[in-house]
């Protein structure tokens, strides 16, 4: 197996090989990406005729929904970024006038 994927606690350089990466989960092992990929093709071209075939489409079915929640959680997390700095001037403003009213 590879590492315990454990941060490296060292100071020292160290040189990473193969023996160091994550273990990939069975699915997304390249044979079993490649059968999917495969599957879904065929599909492809079983139902579509040959000039609308899409291997785009096929790529999109096969693999679309984690690329799909991947962006969602991206957006979310850009979203959230942006509001951070926002907060902080409307927090400072407030704390401004805050001191001025108390004095």
């Amino acid at each position: 197996g590879g590492a315990d994927c454990a941060p490296l606690q060292s100071d020292e350089p160290t040189i990473l090989t193969e023996n160091d990466l994550c273990e990939l989960r069975p699915d997304d092992l390249p044979a079993r990406v490649s059968e999917a990929a495969d599957e879904h093709w065929q599909r492809e071209v079983a139902s579509h005729p040959q000039g609308s075939r899409s291997l785009r489409r096929a790529l999109r079915i096969a693999f679309g929904g984690p690329f799909v929640a991947a962006a969602g959680f991206k957006f979310v997390y850009d979203s959230l970024q942006m509001v951070g700095p926002y907060t902080l001037k409307e927090l400072l403003a407030y704390l401004k006038t805050c001191d001025v009213d108390c004095e």
